[in-house]
């Protein structure tokens, strides 16, 4: 690992795997290497507006907890709606370049601006998507 930071960081143009990163197929020892990080540089992923953001083989990853933990909650991207099932009650991203998923509870969106990952009060501000993992705000939706 060459960094961990809570600090805000800008990420380049395009395309991302967005969902629970425990999804990655491309490896176990990526996520023990992700969750080892977090422990060891003590940066939580709870509380931080910006998440953490860490540096893995050269793959730049953002992640950041949910309100709740672990549920199936929805997104919004381009007056699209996407599902996102989550396990280890977080949320992240990473370039998707080459990696294989698991499954499709994610989302591969191509992101055409920088953009800086953040949540804030149970939402997720990834560029132009936004994921709901606060209950009031969900509810709010479909009143």
């Amino acid at each position: 690992m060459n960094f961990a930071t809570n600090k805000a960081v800008v990420f380049p143009t395009g395309k991302y795997y967005i969902g629970d990163l425990c999804y990655l197929n491309k490896t176990k020892e990526i996520w023990e290497e992700l969750c080892d990080s977090w422990f060891e540089n003590n940066k939580s992923i709870e509380s931080e507006e910006n998440g953490v953001t860490v540096e893995i083989n050269g793959m730049k990853i953002w992640n950041h907890s949910t309100c709740y933990g672990d549920g199936c909650y929805i997104g919004f991207y381009n007056n699209t709606e996407y599902e996102f099932y989550v396990d280890s009650g977080s949320i992240g991203l990473v370039k998707v370049d080459e990696l294989e998923c698991k499954n499709s509870d994610h989302a591969i969106i191509n992101m055409t601006c920088e953009f800086t990952p953040s949540y804030s009060y149970g939402t997720f501000y990834i560029g132009d998507l936004e994921i709901l993992t606060s209950e009031e705000e969900l509810l709010q939706i479909f009143e």
